[in-house]
């Protein structure tokens, strides 16, 4: 069952999927293409039909109109593994839709859930195990620069819900709800 801050999550990159390239961790593992645009797209694009798998969101970066790189978003608040064993079609489905390189992101703000997401995920074929690329609390960056939050909100929404419960939460709560209190209202969080 999705949750308010799973749905919350989810809709900060659906409004900004820019906010990937803060977060992705791309340069550790695989260079981002050059690309001049970056839409969202149907996340059940990735799904095969009939069955009632459904991507939380795909990011599709475009150079001179054509895919260079489509990225699939999961928020996994708690560990699913009906969830996690639907990632290597995502994977599979968006690559073959796009024919470009496809990235699973797992966005896993708890520890116990992002070791979990981890994971290499086994197909059974030789040679072809998913290993997810998640994005763990620690990778999230502790933002509590005013400024920066104005710049970028989304991230200090993410970075408030990572590390608000720390000890000194609140001084990654703060500029993320001033930062929120100054959107305009078609930037802000439905």
């Amino acid at each position: 069952m999705l949750s308010g801050l799973h749905e919350v999550l989810v809709d900060v990159f659906r409004r900004r999927p820019e906010l990937l390239l803060e977060l992705l961790p791309g340069g550790r593992q695989a260079p981002v293409p050059a690309h001049d645009r970056t839409r969202t797209d149907d996340p059940d694009a990735v799904a095969i039909l009939p069955v009632p798998w459904r991507a939380d969101l795909l990011v599709v970066f475009e150079q001179a109109g054509a895919a260079t790189l489509a990225v699939i978003l999961e928020v996994q608040l708690a560990r699913d593994d009906n969830k996690r064993r639907s990632w290597p079609n995502y994977v599979t489905a968006a690559a073959a839709r796009y024919d470009c390189d496809v990235w699973l992101m797992v966005l896993a703000p708890d520890d116990a859930v992002a070791r979990w997401a981890a994971r290499p995920i086994r197909t059974g074929h030789p040679g072809f195990d998913l290993l997810p690329m998640v994005l763990a609390r620690a990778a999230i960056p502790r933002l509590v620069d005013p400024e920066q939050a104005r710049r970028i909100p989304e991230l200090a929404l993410i970075s408030a819900i990572a590390h608000g419960s720390e000890d000194n939460g609140l001084a990654v709560a703060l500029p993320a709800l001033q930062a929120a209190a100054e959107l305009e209202p078609d930037r802000a969080l439905a």
